[in-house]
C-alpha cells in the first residue's frame, strides 16, 4: 500500500473511471473487468503503465510505487486461480499439458510433466 494518500479531489478524478470501482484516501478498488483486461495485456508484452494509462487511469496520479503495487496484486490473483483451473481441465483429459504456451506457463507445465 502506498504511503501517498489521495486528496478529494484526485479521488472524484479516479471515480470517473469505468474500471474503478471504489475510491478511499488509501485505496483504489478496480473492476474484475478491468483486472482481466491487464492481465491479458500484461501476458501480451503491454508494461503496466500503459495499460493503466491506455484505460483512462491517470498514472501520474499513481505514481510508480502504486502502479507496481496494482501490477503485482493482479499478476499474484492470476497466478494463484489459473494455474488450478489448468491442472481440473489436465487432469480431467480436456487439456494436454504440452499445449501450454511456455512464456505464460513454463514453470507449470514442467512441474505437470514430472
Amino acid at each position: 500500500m502506498s504511503k501517498v494518500k489521495f486528496s478529494s479531489k484526485q479521488q472524484e478524478i479516479l471515480r470517473n473511471n469505468k474500471y474503478i470501482v471504489r475510491v478511499t484516501a488509501n485505496i483504489l478498488s478496480l473492476s474484475k473487468e478491468f483486472k482481466e483486461i491487464f492481465y491479458r495485456e500484461y501476458l501480451s508484452g503491454e508494461s503496466p503503465s500503459n495499460i493503466l494509462r491506455k484505460y483512462g487511469c491517470p498514472v501520474e496520479l499513481l505514481g510508480e510505487d502504486r502502479i507496481w503495487g496494482i501490477s503485482y496484486c493482479i499478476k499474484k490473483e492470476y497466478e494463484k486461480t489459473v494455474p488450478s483451473v489448468i491442472s481440473v481441465l489436465v487432469h480431467l483429459g480436456k487439456l494436454h499439458h504440452r499445449s501450454l504456451p511456455k512464456t505464460v506457463f513454463g514453470s507449470f507445465r514442467r512441474r505437470l510433466t514430472i
